[in-house]
């Protein structure tokens, strides 16, 4: 269960208030509150899918690492921002 400082800044979310009740509560209802050491990933691009990501404090790094093994930034997520692998 998220600690209730992070539901109510979900609730202010944009993306997140204008969800139907319903998927509001299921994501509630079903999220897992993960912290994630430094430097670390999150998941990589072949991973399976397992749902989408939202940052509830601090931030992180997005980005994807080429053929050549070169790391690319593609974007900072910031408290709450949605992301996952699409």
């Amino acid at each position: 269960m998220l600690d209730l400082i992070y539901i109510n800044r979900l609730k202010e979310n944009t993306w997140f208030s204008v969800l139907p009740e319903a998927f509001q509560k299921f994501i509630l209802e079903h999220g897992k509150q993960i912290t994630f050491e430094k430097n670390s990933y999150v998941f990589h691009a072949q991973d399976e899918f397992d749902g989408i990501y939202t940052v509830l404090k601090g931030s992180i790094s997005l980005g994807y690492v080429d053929v050549n093994g070169n790391e690319a930034l593609s974007a900072i997520a910031e408290p709450i921002m949605w992301f996952g692998e699409i």
